[in-house]
C-alpha cells in the first residue's frame, strides 16, 4: 500500500454559539501552534527530522473532530490556523531542503515531509471550505480567479511582494492540479503521492507580456499567452521562483518558450508528449521536462532539477508499461523521473504563493481518494484494467481517424498522434472506472449530509469494491466496475 498519510478531517455543523471546551489532545489551535513553534527551531539532522515530523503528525492524526467542533471556532481563529499551517510548510521546506543538501541524501526525511505537507494542505482545504461556505450556500466557483484573491485561499510567502499573477517573473514555475481523473492519476503515479499533476514555465517578454510554455498529454507542447492558463481554471496552484540568477531564469524561460513556439510554427505541429517520461531525452517533452530542459540549457548543464526525483513502485510495473512509461523488469528499481510535485521541495526554488479554488476542493479530494485506492488495489490486490471489446474498437478507430486530416478536427485536442491504441484504451477505461467510484463517494456524502474524511472515503471505497467483486462473481452484468477493473486471473 502506498505510504499515504492523510488526516481524517471532517466538517461538523454545530448550533452551539460558544466553542465547546476541548481536551488538549483535541485543541486544534494549540496543536497547530505547538507545531508552528517547533519548526521555528533548526532541525539539526535527518534523524531528528524522522522523529519530529512523525510526532507532530501523530498529534494531528489523533484529533477527534467530534470534540474539536470546527464550526464553533471564530472565523479569524480559523484563518489564523490556516496561516500558521502555511507557515509551517514554508519552514519545513526550508529545514528539510537544507538537511538534504547538507547530507547529500534525505529521501526518508523528504517522504515524511511530503506526507505531512499533504496532511496540512488538506487540513487547510477543509477549513477554507468551511469559511467560504459558512452561510450555508454553495460555494460559487466562478468568483475565484487563479492566483488572485485574499487569504485564506490565496496565501503569499512574506518574503515576497506578490499581489497576484501579474507579479509573475520569467522563469517562475507553476505547479497545479487539473480537474480530470488523469490529473489525479498523474499526481499519484510515483512512490510518494502528491497533490499536483501539472507544471508550467512562465515567460515574460521584452514588452512585459506574460506567456507560458507547457506540455499536455492531449496536444503536446504549446506556448500560449498567460490568459490561456487562467482560463483552464485549475483547482490549485503554487508559484515557485528560482533562487539563483534572474537572468538565468529568464534565459531558461525564453529558451523553452521559443523552442516550443518555433517548432509549432515551422513544422505545423506541436512537440509530441513524452509518454516515456524520460526527462533527459528532449525529442518529446512531458510537462516537468519543459522546465528541466529550460534550466538545463540556460545553465550549460550545471543545474539538474529537482534534487530528489520520483521513483516507481515495482508493483505498478504492468500499469506503467501500459501507459507508456519507459520502464521494464530490468530498470524499474533504478528508473527516475521528474513529476510535478517534486519541484515543491527542490532547494533551487522558493515558494512564492499558493492559491486554491474552494469550490473545487471537495471534487479534487474525492478524486485523490479514488485514484489512491485504485493504485493501492493494483499494488496490493493485483487489479488490472480490462477494457471492453468496444472500447478497444473505439480506440483503434480514433487512432486511425486521427491520421486522416479531413476527419480529425474533433480529435486533435483529445488524441495525440503519438498515443498508441493501447494507451487510448487505458485512459478511456481509467476514466470510466474512476467516474463510477467517484459517484459512489458523491452518493455517500449526499446521504451523510456532510463531507467525508479520507478515512471514511477509503472505507467506503473498500466496502464498495468487495460488494462489486461479489456481484461480478455472482452475475457479471450486475457489477458496476469489475467488468473493467479486477484481479488478474
Amino acid at each position: 500500500m502506498k505510504n499515504l498519510i492523510i488526516l481524517p478531517l471532517i466538517f461538523l455543523i454545530s448550533c452551539q454559539p460558544v466553542r465547546k471546551p476541548a481536551s488538549e489532545s483535541n485543541d486544534l489551535k494549540k496543536i497547530v501552534e505547538d507545531f508552528y513553534q517547533r519548526v521555528q527551531k533548526p532541525i539539526p539532522s535527518m534523524q531528528e527530522c524522522l522523529e519530529v515530523l512523525p510526532y507532530h503528525y501523530q498529534k494531528l492524526f489523533a484529533l477527534d473532530w467530534d470534540e474539536v467542533g470546527l464550526a464553533d471556532y471564530h472565523e479569524r481563529d480559523l484563518e489564523r490556523i490556516v496561516g500558521m499551517s502555511f507557515d509551517i510548510r514554508l519552514k519545513m521546506k526550508e529545514q528539510v531542503t537544507r538537511i538534504g543538501v547538507a547530507a547529500g541524501e534525505g529521501y526518508e526525511c523528504l517522504k515524511e515531509s511530503r506526507n505531512v505537507f499533504r496532511s496540512l494542505r488538506y487540513l487547510e482545504d477543509y477549513v477554507i471550505e468551511h469559511i467560504e461556505g459558512r452561510e450555508g450556500k454553495a460555494i460559487d466557483e466562478s468568483k475565484y480567479t487563479v492566483l488572485e484573491g485574499r487569504a485564506p485561499y490565496f496565501l503569499v510567502n512574506p518574503k515576497y511582494d506578490f499581489k497576484d499573477w501579474r507579479d509573475l517573473q520569467s522563469g517562475d514555475v507553476i505547479i497545479s492540479r487539473g480537474n480530470a481523473y488523469t490529473s489525479a492519476a498523474i499526481a499519484r503515479i510515483g512512490d510518494m503521492d502528491a497533490q499536483f499533476s501539472h507544471l508550467t514555465m512562465v515567460y515574460k517578454d521584452e514588452a512585459g507580456a506574460l506567456h507560458t510554455a507547457e506540455a499536455h498529454i492531449e496536444i503536446g507542447s504549446v506556448s500560449k499567452p498567460f490568459q490561456v492558463h487562467l482560463d483552464q481554471r485549475n483547482a490549485r496552484a503554487v508559484v515557485l521562483r528560482f533562487k539563483g540568477s534572474k537572468d538565468l531564469a529568464h534565459r531558461a524561460a525564453k529558451h523553452v518558450y521559443e523552442r516550443v513556439k518555433n517548432h509549432s510554427t515551422n513544422k505545423r505541429k506541436n512537440i509530441s508528449y513524452d509518454f516515456g517520461m524520460d526527462y533527459k531525452n528532449h525529442d518529446d517533452l512531458f510537462c516537468s521536462e519543459v522546465v528541466y530542459e529550460g534550466y538545463e540549457v540556460a545553465s550549460g548543464g550545471e543545474i539538474d532539477i529537482p534534487l530528489n526525483k520520483t521513483k516507481f513502485n515495482p508493483k505498478l510495473l504492468r500499469f506503467l508499461k501500459q501507459i507508456g512509461v519507459a520502464v521494464d523488469e530490468d530498470n524499474i528499481d533504478s528508473f527516475l523521473t521528474f513529476s510535478p510535485g517534486d519541484t515543491e521541495f527542490d532547494p533551487n526554488f522558493d515558494v512564492v504563493a499558493e492559491w486554491r479554488n474552494p469550490a473545487k476542493m471537495r471534487d479534487s479530494r474525492q478524486k485523490d481518494a479514488v485514484l489512491t485506492k485504485m493504485m493501492e488495489w493494483m499494488e496490493e490486490e493485483n487489479y488490472y484494467f480490462r477494457p471492453k471489446f468496444m472500447m478497444g474498437a473505439q480506440a483503434y478507430m480514433g487512432f486511425a481517424l486521427r491520421r486522416v486530416p479531413i476527419l480529425n478536427n474533433g480529435l486533435r485536442e483529445k488524441i495525440p498522434l503519438n498515443m498508441k491504441p493501447k494507451q487510448i484504451k487505458l485512459f478511456v477505461v481509467l476514466e470510466d472506472v474512476a467516474e463510477t467510484l467517484h459517484q459512489e463517494l458523491i452518493d455517500q456524502e449526499l446521504s451523510l449530509g456532510r463531507p467525508m474524511t479520507f478515512k471514511e472515503m477509503f472505507q467506503s471505497l473498500e466496502e464498495f469494491r468487495k460488494i462489486d467483486e461479489q456481484a461480478y462473481e455472482n452475475r457479471k452484468k450486475d457489477a458496476k466496475f469489475h467488468r473493467l477493473f479486477r484481479r488478474i486471473d
